[in-house]
């Protein structure tokens, strides 16, 4: 489990779709601008910011949101959960089974696999994957642009610096995020996407 301490917080985005039960995540860790603790509002901006991100990628049988941010404060954590509601996903209902996701690269400028992530999304569109699991052209081009809007999108919003790789080890600094890279090939992580 990862350690976040003042000045940090962890962004999870919850995916639901029709006929499962349990809602699916996936995390991003933030450096915050200051170590004051998010406001309820601000948490809501981030957690909306991110569904918008990766909507345009998402199949519209995925409810993206609203999910919820563990907040590093003095003395702790604080778990906001989000309000703001939800969006679907911007592309056909036809999808591959929730255990199929898109898979990303949390990539940074240190080396070792401790300064590395990765992230699962669920929602592909049925079309937009090959029978080997590859992920077509228009559709990567797509997932990469989605990539590159969720990491400019967080930075700009002003309570986050820069999103990060947290740590297990509380003697670890988290590790600046310089790049999030979409992968080719699908993920098939049933359970990296459950909590």
């Amino acid at each position: 489990m990862a350690v976040i301490t003042p000045g940090y917080a962890e962004i999870w985005t919850a995916f639901n779709t029709t006929g499962d039960n349990q809602t699916m995540f996936t995390s991003m860790g933030v450096a915050k601008s200051d170590t004051s603790p998010l406001t309820q509002a601000q948490a809501d901006e981030i957690l909306e910011i991110v569904a918008d991100a990766l909507g345009p990628m998402v199949s519209s049988a995925y409810a993206i949101g609203p999910g919820h941010i563990i907040d590093g404060i003095t003395g702790g954590t604080n778990r906001l959960d989000g309000t703001w509601g939800s969006r679907v996903g911007d592309l056909s209902p036809s999808c591959l089974p929730q255990n199929c996701a898109y898979l990303f690269r949390k990539q940074t400028a240190l080396g070792g696999r401790a300064n590395r992530g990765r992230g699962y999304i669920p929602g592909i569109p049925e079309g937009d994957v090959s029978t080997v699991g590859i992920v077509s052209g228009t559709s990567l081009s797509a997932f990469i642009t989605a990539m590159a809007d969720y990491r400019n999108d967080l930075i700009a919003h002003a309570r986050v610096s820069t999103p990060v790789v947290l740590h297990d080890d509380a003697m670890l600094t988290p590790t600046a995020i310089t790049n999030l890279s979409a992968k080719t090939t699908i993920a098939t992580q049933r359970r990296r996407l459950r909590p």
